[in-house]
């Protein structure tokens, strides 16, 4: 070309700077050598619970000892003596810990994996011994239980298996993932074969003579009343004992322990507890085995089921007493000997006699001097300790055995329920508190505990490391929920409710006198200020097989918990069979309901006890032998417990299969090690700096290794991201000189790909790479060019050594910066934040592909990093500050590059962060990034593109290819150390001019001039060449895709608003839905057309050609509006895209971005989705773009969430 240009030295220059001779591995290697221990990476990935310590297979055990653990936050703690604590989960999973158990479970803060929890503990000889306690279940080996272990600091196995253990059973929470190398000769030959031993769990002091010795009915956890009774003995000074825990599991072997405490105690009397109908047979054994040991002693019996069926218990010849109701006063008068016995029946004389009635209940006793009174203090630790606020009941809920009915007709209540003051409350929890660490609260409802109430029991005692289970008769109070979770560590709101079905539930409110029964917009609102609080969770408890069920109801219920799985407090549905209960409407008069009752007398009640008894173990709780009721109806009784069965397996498993978000990092010395490997792998294959190689790896550390690895070979990497060029790949691959694809995708490439997770670890010598790669090619970008051919852009090492120098020196970033990562590598771009972090020691965020377009979640990840910098496209910062709303302080400096800047955007930044420096960077893919910036960009500079950077020169050209002066419009072109090293498939000589010193000039085809102050103010684009989103977009390129379908006759594209929009005349077999997934095939994602409008005929211009500025301004005619066949779900679809797009020219076939839809619209669509309960994420939104796509997502959710 003939040289223009006379005067060189009147061509803007950047400063010419002298670089050192390193290329980027030596970069690299000095921030290793600073930072060794600093993290370089941090990424996202998402786990679930089952996803950690899967089993032995050799891979599991790699990824569990990377995990880094956090003691959960919900975790409590209680120590139990000198030597060990006790240690209780939200799951109510107790472990008892030796202090150097402890310690490790202390360690857990997230800061450290377990393999580095490990190194740190490997000279350490102590013994490690746990226990896992279960106080109401039975002592069993396999499945852990009430079982002791004792393990050594020293071995890895054994510390692996405890921090199993501590995560299984919820005491630690995994935060994130650190990777280590060369773990798996570590733990290749490891024995895991752990057996623990049975071990008699609860301790007991010595027991002294006592007047009165009480104990319970079953094995495990006695009644709180026992304690209000001995508390209430022992004030008035009769001497009292109580047994709250005990083991005695085995019927036919606990006669030894039983005389053993007999014994000791010396009572004169034994008073037992008969509260629940299951134990009757076993309460009447245990009182024959005391007569038979010394037939002096007093048998007293006593609650729910020994007052209704008192008569017949006081003819069995081992009862000497029963109590009716409230027992303090009755056992107190029977313990000093007095005639008249009131709330009692009893003999005398081998005469049966019924003392009088107390007509009021005693809401004056309180917990008084624990260690005097329990056998077992220590043991309460292991228990939620149950804190009455009030006695009785004012409903009559059928199914129930304490309801105000029964009160009457047994007890003769007056006042069938009365509030207990605040202080005897109070009292008994400072009583209680050095013994337990949760605690459970009942409300009544009908005598209305305020605020007020629980102020005055909690306010000023020390609950930060408690518990608190919160039940009621009626939904709580908001207010006191919310006081609750001011005040405790951890929350369980317990929701008792007669049925799934709202519709069941009025029916059954409006036929009987039950507790208030809410609604399920109450449940949910109460639910809603749960989700407020962190520590507050929630369970669902119902009974199932309730009359007045009909068919409906079933899905009724299904839709109810689908509602209360969108919000993450609500943690488990809690159900059992409808039982008959000894009075109850249910048992007596079945028939009203239009069911049968299996027990109605005293005998059927025994009998069944009775096979409890039998057992050679006696059952848990949810194992109990019970009479059941039924429905008449058989087709119900079919149902109603497979229906409950398989929600309750679809609910575990939705719940278990939530992920959580976790971070996975890599630091310096890792980073560099774990690239070596991989370095040396290719060299041993050899791949070598002569050879391009594909970069396709979904996972960013092991992109960043990948990455690193080719460049410390000096092999040029040809990144593509697989959200555009994955259907592309063998096109690109065939097209240019591969000599392998690192990938971590599956790929049906043959022997080119290679699999960069099976060689992170590959056991090689790694030799030393001297060779400096300054001046070789670092990466060939893919990009479509001006012709249908491929076409690769090569960059040498020098020019993105200059610019990342360049950026690190100007916006002075450290190894304390934390630079967020969200561009494509696909796009130059991506180099900017990663090597100016990896290069200046900084901290790279760089979130999955997943989640880097969930603005609300890189908005929080922001926050939680502290990021200080950032390089992106306007339009993805626009949308975080339209999610965010909110400042992000710790964010420094901002780059905006790829296209114009908004004036919405810098107004947000400039309201929302109004401390952060905006910057504008401009630069062609050719020219290594950038290659003018802007700093200080603001509502009156957004067209500024600022000055050349270092050893770049900048020229603006007129039409007559002379130097512009200020103000004169002109072409921008680039010459300097980072501009291309050549077209290699389509050499394009048009794209070059020479100075008088034959100076190559790239011609950008982007339109500037000079302002007096510098700056160069940037025009727009000269040609059909456009950027969208900042990737460079040949709109003739995109015609002659189109033209190629069978489908289309006519195609024309222009650009306009950010739009790129396809103008098309179909043939009479094309359809719209087929052509634009058949473009997927022959175009990146990028190049595809944001817009679609069928015309009858393009216009033209007398000489045949099209008349693009007529095109511009031909009214819309688009092919078919909503489809009447649509489903309801893509019919609400519809209606929201038509509010977000302000028109209903689209059908379920149309892709939402192909009809002008953007990322901002996607995030409002977003929350009006999920605006009643969490259905789909953000990234489902990004995925299923269409209607019909979206519909059946959403659809196979909901189907999928209860599989019947």
């Amino acid at each position: 070309m003939e040289n223009k240009f006379q005067d060189i030295n009147t061509l803007s220059k950047g400063d010419q700077v002298e670089l050192p001779p390193f290329d980027i591995k030596e970069l690299f290697e000095k921030s290793v050598k600073k930072f060794p221990d600093n993290t370089a990476i941090i990424t996202t990935a998402e786990v679930k619970q089952k996803d950690m310590f899967r089993g032995n297979d050799i891979n599991y055990r790699i990824e569990d000892m990377q995990g880094c653990f956090r003691l959960h936050i919900f975790t409590l703690s209680r120590k139990l003596n000198s030597q060990y604590t006790v240690w209780r989960s939200s799951e109510n999973h107790c472990l008892i810990l030796s202090n150097s158990a402890s310690d490790i479970l202390k360690r857990m803060d997230g800061s450290k994996s377990i393999w580095e929890t490990y190194l740190e503990l490997q000279d350490d000889c102590r013994e490690l011994v746990i226990e896992f306690i279960h106080i109401d279940k039975p002592v069993c080996v396999e499945h852990q239980y009430n079982v002791r272990y004792e393990l050594q600091a020293s071995k890895y196995e054994h510390i692996h298996w405890l921090v199993s253990k501590f995560y299984q059973l919820g005491f630690v929470e995994i935060v994130k993932k650190k990777m280590h190398l060369q773990l798996k000769k570590q733990i290749i030959n490891w024995n895991q074969n752990l057996k623990g031993s049975p071990k008699m769990i609860l301790s007991q002091k010595e027991c002294l003579k006592t007047d009165i010795l009480l104990l319970g009915d079953k094995p495990g956890t006695a009644a709180v009343g026992l304690l209000y009774l001995a508390s209430y003995l022992q004030k008035n000074n009769v001497q009292a004992r109580c047994l709250f825990v005990n083991e005695w599991w085995e019927n036919n072997n606990f006669e030894d322990e039983l005389y053993q405490l007999l014994d000791a105690s010396q009572p004169s009397y034994v008073g037992l507890s008969m509260k629940w109908f299951p134990h009757i047979y076993r309460v009447l054994q245990m009182a024959k085995l005391i007569k038979k040991h010394n037939e002096s002693i007093k048998i007293i019996i006593g609650g729910d089921t020994a007052s209704y069926f008192a008569k017949e218990f006081i003819k069995e010849e081992v009862i000497d007493y029963v109590v009716i109701g409230d027992g303090e006063e009755p056992l107190y008068k029977i313990c000093q000997g007095f005639d008249d016995i009131p709330n009692c029946i009893y003999k005398r004389n081998n005469e049966i006699i019924t003392g009088g009635i107390m007509l009021e209940h005693n809401c004056s006793a309180e917990l008084f001097q624990i260690d005097e009174i329990v056998l077992d203090p220590q043991n309460i630790v292991f228990t939620s300790l149950y804190i009455p606020t009030s006695r009785g009941c004012t409903y009559d809920c059928i199914q129930c055995g304490g309801t105000k009915k029964i009160q009457n007709e047994v007890y003769q209540k007056n006042n069938c329920s009365c509030l207990r003051p605040s202080e005897l409350v109070r009292n008994d929890m400072i009583c209680t508190m050095p013994y337990t660490t949760a605690y459970m609260f009942s409300l009544s409802g009908d005598v209305n505990e305020n605020i007020d109430y629980f102020r005055k029991v909690w306010e000023g005692l020390d609950l930060s490391d408690t518990s608190l289970a919160l039940f009621g008769i009626a939904l709580p109070d908001e207010n006191i929920l919310r006081l609750a979770c001011e005040t405790f560590k951890y929350v369980r709101l317990g929701i008792d409710i007669c049925s799934l079905s709202q519709r069941q539930r009025e029916s059954i409110a409006a036929q009987t006198n039950c507790k208030p029964q809410p609604t399920d917009e109450e449940i949910i609102c109460l639910i809603k200020i749960c989700e407020e609080y962190p520590n507050c969770e929630v369970d669902i408890h119902t009974i199932a097989g309730m009359p007045y069920l009909i068919p409906s109801d079933f899905e009724m219920g299904k839709i109810f918990i689908k509602k209360l799985l969108s919000y993450k407090s609500f943690k488990s549905l809690q159900w059992g069979k409808l039982h008959a209960q000894p009075g109850t409407s249910l048992s007596l008069s079945a028939s009203n309901f239009d069911m049968d009752s299996t027990a109605k007398t005293y005998l059927d009640f025994y009998y069944y006890s009775k096979r409890n008894y039998e057992s050679q173990i006696y059952p848990e709780q949810e194992n109990y032998n019970y009479p059941y009721v039924y429905y008449k109806d058989k087709k119900l009784n079919e149902q109603i417990i497979p229906y409950f069965i398989q929600l309750s397996l679809d609910l575990e498993h939705t719940i278990t299969n939530r992920t959580k978000l976790i971070y996975e990092e890599i630091d310096y010395a890792t980073l560099h090690e774990a690239s070596d490997r991989v370095a040396a792998y290719l060299s041993s294959v050899g791949i070598t700096s002569e050879n391009n190689v594909i970069l396709l790896i979904n996972h960013r550390i092991l992109f960043a290794i990948g990455l690193l690895a080719l460049v410390k070979s000096g092999i040029a990497y040809i990144p593509l991201d697989e959200q555009f060029h994955k259907e592309m790949l063998h096109k690109v691959k065939t097209e240019v000189s591969c000599s392998g694809i690192l990938s971590d995708c599956t790929l049906e490439e043959g022997n080119l790909s290679i699999p960069i997770s099976d060689i992170i670890n590959f056991d090689i010598d790694i030799p030393i790479i001297n060779k400096n790669y300054y001046n070789h090619i670092l990466y060939r970008i893919y990009s479509s060019g001006t012709t249908s051919n491929l076409k690769v852009i090569s960059l040498k090492q020098k020019g993105i050594i200059n610019y990342t120098l360049w950026r690190n020196d100007k916006y002075r970033l450290k190894e304390d910066d934390v630079i967020l990562q969200l561009l494509s590598e696909a796009f130059d771009g991506f180099g900017s934040n990663f090597y100016s972090a990896l290069l200046s020691g900084a901290k790279l965020l760089m979130p999955s592909k997943k989640h880097n377009k969930d603005y609300m979640l890189v908005r929080n990840m922001l926050i939680e990093h502290k990021v200080t910098n950032m390089s992106l496209v306007p339009i993805m910062y626009e949308l975080m500050l339209e999610v965010s709303k909110q400042p992000f302080k710790s964010l420094k400096s901002v780059v905006l590059a790829g296209e114009t800047s908004s004036l919405n955007c810098i107004k947000l930044s400039k309201e929302i962060n109004p401390n952060t420096m905006l910057i504008s960077e401009y630069g062609p893919t050719e020219n290594s990034i950038a290659s003018t910036a802007y700093i200080g960009l603001d509502e009156k500079t957004l067209n500024c593109i600022g000055k050349p950077i270092q050893n770049v020169n900048t020229y603006i050209i007129t039409k007559d290819e002379h130097i512009a002066g200020f103000d004169e419009e002109g072409e921008i072109c680039l010459s300097g150390i980072g501009l291309l090293d050549g077209f290699e498939l389509d050499s394009c000589d048009s794209i070059y001019m020479y100075t008088d010193r034959n100076e190559p000039l790239y011609r950008t085809g982007d339109l500037g001039m000079w302002c007096k102050n510098g700056n160069i103010i940037f025009l727009g684009r000269k040609d059909r060449n456009i950027k969208l989103s900042g990737i460079k977009i040949h709109l003739d390129d995109v015609e002659r895709a189109l033209l190629s379908n069978d489908g289309i006759k006519e195609a024309a594209v222009l650009a306009a608003n950010d739009n790129m929009i396809a103008y098309v005349v179909l043939n009479p077999d094309g359809k719209l839905h087929y052509i634009k997934q058949g473009l997927e095939t022959h175009l990146a994602a990028y190049q595809i057309p944001n817009q679609f409008i069928v015309l009858d005929q393009l216009p033209r211009l007398p000489g045949g050609k099209i008349d693009y500025q007529l095109l511009k301004k031909t009214s819309i005619n688009r092919q078919g509006n909503m489809n009447t066949e649509m489903t309801d779900t893509e019919k609400w679809i519809y209606s929201l895209w038509e509010h977000q797009l302000g028109n209903n020219q689209f059908n379920q076939y149309d892709s939402f971005f192909d009809i002008g839809g953007n990322s901002l619209m996607i995030m409002k669509i977003y929350n009006e989705i999920n605006k009643d309960e969490e259905i789909v994420s953000v990234t489902d939104l990004f995925e299923y773009t269409t209607i019909q796509k979206l519909g059946v997502h959403i659809d196979t959710i909901k189907k999928n969430s209860f599989s019947y």
